[in-house]
């Protein structure tokens, strides 16, 4: 496919001159893009949440708050992402926790958010983390000393599925017991802790 696509745009050898090498360069970035979308390229990252907002902020106790979801194929999560408001800020603590065996295989993180934005907020993982496909994990994410966190009640009433990544009715998840990885549900409550995945091996 790529042969063909060079005999299509007439790929310029050197000493061509500049109005050809940019008609290239755009076609080549065209074609990319096609092979991108259809499969033919890298595949794309991911996120468990789409449109999904909160409907209210709290600030009651300390918390470690929660997502428990899984992937379909294997891969790696590059950053962890938490919705706040604009109150929200100070030292959070990133974990994610294998289900099974209440392990917990990235972190403790200390993440200082800086209040004053509301909408999501990213925490990249250096390294990246691998996950196994069709295993259950928890991306954690504890609030800070103001207490302040995100929650739609009922949000978790249903499962939620965004390309390779799945979670389950009651998926937010919480404990009072800080350093500790969040297992009660209350109301299928989503609290907004969320994962950037690249799928791959």
């Amino acid at each position: 496919m790529a042969r063909a696509f060079r005999r299509l745009v007439g790929e310029p050898h050197g000493g061509g001159n500049a109005a050809a090498q940019a008609r290239y360069k755009a076609a080549k970035a065209v074609y990319q893009q096609i092979a991108s979308e259809s499969g033919g390229g890298t595949q794309p990252t991911g996120t468990i949440f789409t449109s999904q907002l909160p409907t209210m902020f709290e600030n009651d106790s300390p918390y470690e708050l929660g997502t428990r979801f899984s992937a379909e194929v294997p891969g790696q999560v590059t950053a962890v992402r938490v919705y706040t408001n604009i109150l929200e800020g100070g030292v959070h603590t990133v974990r994610i926790w294998r289900v099974a065996d209440g392990t917990p295989v990235a972190g403790p993180y200390t993440w200082n958010i800086s209040p004053g934005t509301e909408g999501w907020k990213t925490f990249s993982l250096q390294p990246a983390l691998h996950i196994d496909a069709n295993t259950d994990y928890i991306v954690a994410v504890s609030n800070s000393s103001d207490r302040y966190y995100a929650e739609q009640p009922h949000g978790f009433d249903a499962p939620i599925a965004n390309g390779a990544l799945h979670t389950y009715v009651g998926s937010g998840v919480y404990t009072d017991v800080v350093g500790a990885m969040p297992a009660f549900n209350w109301s299928n409550t989503n609290y907004f802790r969320d994962v950037i995945f690249q799928p791959g091996t």
